[in-house]
């Protein structure tokens, strides 16, 4: 199953050494965890924001009750190991935010 991991870009070494700690939420879609992690991004002021693709087995994944931000939230209970990690994306999410609030 593939899913996407938002967060804010002083977390990306971390990750891509470590992996993904156990509880750590998911999203189905790309779109979902870029705006959670630029939303996290401005919330805390970091200077960036990255999203990972992640390749896990179906049983990794657990379905959650929602946050604010999604319907559809995913918890890794067990976390996942750096090799689960098919690409990060660090590509500035502000064009695509900027579309969203254009006015129509």
């Amino acid at each position: 199953m593939i899913v996407y991991h938002g967060t804010t870009v002083e977390c990306r070494a971390g990750i891509i050494e470590e992996g993904l700690r156990p509880g750590t939420y998911v999203a189905p879609n790309k779109a979902l965890s870029q705006d959670y992690a630029f939303d996290r991004a401005i919330t805390i002021g970091a200077d960036a924001c990255v999203v990972f693709e992640l390749d896990v087995p179906d049983a990794m994944v657990a379905k959650v009750e929602a946050w604010w931000w999604t319907g559809e939230q995913l918890l890794l209970p067990l976390g996942c190991p750096p090799s689960c990690i098919v690409s990060i994306d660090d590509s500035d999410p502000r064009p695509y935010q900027a579309a969203d609030d254009a006015p129509a």
